[in-house]
């Protein structure tokens, strides 16, 4: 297996901490980062597949709306229904990841210039 080396650079405190992590993990540092490298990696493919399918669920949505339907309620009740599901499905993915994956994922969301979903502090 061909590999590369890359040096980055870390502060002595985030050095310290990703070093006892390593060690709490038993594996070298290196070994440690290019982990949690690929797990960030994954994490975004992952945030991108599920913003792809949120996405879908709201053009169907407003494509539903578009649409005349005889009973009026039906319109409504299946754009709450929809919105419904979208913030379970925020909340149970907010639930599940730690705060240093919601940072990270915020500021990949502002470097492509997105809107960030924030909730009040303590909420999750």
């Amino acid at each position: 297996m061909n590999t590369e080396i890359v040096r980055i650079r870390l502060k002595p405190s985030t050095y310290l901490k990703y070093e006892n992590a390593a060690r709490l993990n038993e594996m070298p540092l290196s070994t440690f980062l290019r982990l949690r490298l690929e797990e960030s990696e994954n994490t975004v493919s992952e945030i991108s597949a599920q913003k792809s399918a949120i996405c879908d669920l709201r053009l169907n949505g407003i494509k539903n709306d578009t649409v005349k339907d005889p009973a009026p309620d039906r319109e409504l009740e299946s754009k709450a229904v929809s919105d419904a599901v979208l913030a379970e499905i925020v909340l149970l993915l907010r639930g599940m990841v730690c705060p240093e994956h919601v940072n990270m994922v915020h500021a990949e969301l502002r470097r492509l210039g997105m809107n960030v979903f924030s909730t009040v502090k303590g909420a999750f």
